[in-house]
């Protein structure tokens, strides 16, 4: 399964939607936007929002979106990091853009964007979580 989430992580294009491992109880996985296509990381070795990051690893800037109203719904977050290639289960993950509605009277704009996933790709994505990496 390494090698598989490998090769997916060389498919990711700019504002390919993500789904990707998080050793984390309460949150398994998450979904983000790339902001990058893979690349080697080649500075120097130091703590990122999901671990670490050291020299010669390959790896995908990457924005967060956090679960919305429902289980299938997802908007961004400010939260950017650096995602390891090896923690990438699903790289293309089919979805739907949220159109918000915008008041007239709304000062503020705001630039989150609000996807609905596709609920297949999302089983797979939480199937993909749940195993290990060496099956």
């Amino acid at each position: 399964m390494q090698q598989e989430c490998l090769d997916q992580a060389k498919e990711i294009e700019i504002g390919t939607v993500v789904g990707a491992e998080c050793i984390n109880e309460t949150e398994p996985f998450i979904v983000c936007a790339a902001l990058s296509s893979e690349r080697v990381w080649s500075g120097e070795d130091g703590p990122c929002w999901m671990g670490s990051i050291s020299k010669g690893m390959q790896y995908v800037r990457v924005r967060k979106y956090r679960r919305s109203v429902d289980e299938l719904m997802y908007s961004s977050t400010d939260c950017e990091f650096h995602l390891s290639s090896e923690d990438v289960r699903v790289a293309n993950m089919k979805h739907k853009p949220v159109e918000v509605r915008r008041s007239s009277r709304a000062s503020v704009v705001s630039n989150v964007q609000t996807i609905t996933l596709d609920r297949k790709i999302l089983g797979k994505l939480k199937t993909k979580c749940c195993n290990p990496l060496d099956e």
